[in-house]
């Protein structure tokens, strides 16, 4: 719908990667001169599809690296807004959740694996955040917190109880035969 100089579009449906868009809407301000694209929208699907979408074009070189090793399973829900200019290369912006409701991920080169997933994680174009997405992992409930550094990188903090059991399953390396219990962890 034109309004003037502005621009609102409402898309009635769509898909991505087998993945259901809803309540995506687009708007520009201003059509002369150029305003920004201004877009939000959720996609509902199977988790795999989202890291696919994470590896696109246009946001790989902000998340391509981080979700191209994982591999997923279950469900989830992205919502999304971002900001794109049409007149200059200045304005970019995106903040999206990824809600988790029992997915499940894993990175098979480390042998690693996290399920039941509960939680939300955040992204923007400074990176991914989290605070106390609950899951399974190495045999145990964790608790897991993410958060972009200033260099760049992005730091994973994960807390749990091991049972010295999963730890030598885990990382047989280490010489548990005299031990016994559990422990807590952070990592």
């Amino acid at each position: 719908k034109f309004h003037g100089n502005q621009l609102d579009i409402d898309l009635e449906s769509a898909a991505i990667y087998d993945s259901l868009v809803t309540g995506a809407h687009g708007h520009i301000d201003s059509l002369n001169p150029s305003g920004p694209l201004q877009v939000t929208g959720t996609v509902n699907g199977p988790l795999n599809n989202i890291l696919k979408l994470l590896q696109e074009d246009a946001l790989h070189d902000d998340f391509g690296d981080i979700v191209a090793p994982m591999r997923a399973e279950g469900d989830t829900e992205m919502s999304m807004a971002f900001t794109i200019p049409l007149a200059d290369e200045i304005g970019y912006a995106l903040d999206g959740q990824l809600h988790f409701d029992g997915a499940r991920l894993s990175l098979p080169e480390w042998g690693f694996t996290m399920s039941h997933i509960q939680g939300e994680l955040g992204f923007n174009l400074d990176g991914l955040s989290a605070k106390g997405i609950r899951a399974h992992a190495l045999g145990s409930p964790v608790r897991v917190d993410v958060s972009p550094l200033d260099d760049g990188t992005t730091r994973i903090r994960t807390r749990g109880e091991l049972k010295l059991q999963d730890i030598g399953r885990q990382i047989p390396a280490i010489p548990l035969r005299a031990a016994s219990g559990k422990s807590d962890f952070v990592i």
